[in-house]
């Protein structure tokens, strides 16, 4: 209830007043930052296609294991046939896949999309 309470006062005043969210979360004691950042975490999670289908209450704890990352522009994520132990999922921006020996673009991920998962759930080179 704390959770939504602070969603629908946060919508108000991002209306209002254009307070931006870390703004707000700045306001709020420690307990109540917590527990409404690991909820927002567990939104963000329920939105990628693969994890849509379990509990907010699920994804909100796995969010505690999960790190978030920003890369810059050309840099390279993962390369081929190296061994691969992170999955990654995109909460903003864009991914180009481009074949590295030939140059050729392959396809563009957006948010919502993830990679990397077949050799993070197996013992596949990527």
């Amino acid at each position: 209830m704390k959770v939504r309470k602070y969603l629908e006062y946060n919508w108000e005043m991002k209306k209002l007043y254009k307070i931006e969210e870390k703004e707000m979360l700045s306001l709020l004691n420690m307990n109540l930052r917590g527990k409404i950042t690991v909820y927002l975490n567990g939104k963000i999670l329920q939105n990628i296609e693969v994890l849509s289908k379990f509990p907010i209450e699920f994804l909100s704890n796995i969010s505690f294991i999960l790190n978030k990352k920003i890369y810059s522009l050309d840099e390279n994520l993962i390369n081929e046939k190296e061994n691969g132990n992170e999955l990654f999922f995109i909460v903003a921006g864009r991914v180009s896949v481009v074949h590295k020996k030939s140059r050729t673009h392959i396809k563009n991920l957006e948010k919502n999309d993830y990679f990397g998962e077949i050799s993070f759930f197996s013992d596949l080179t990527r």
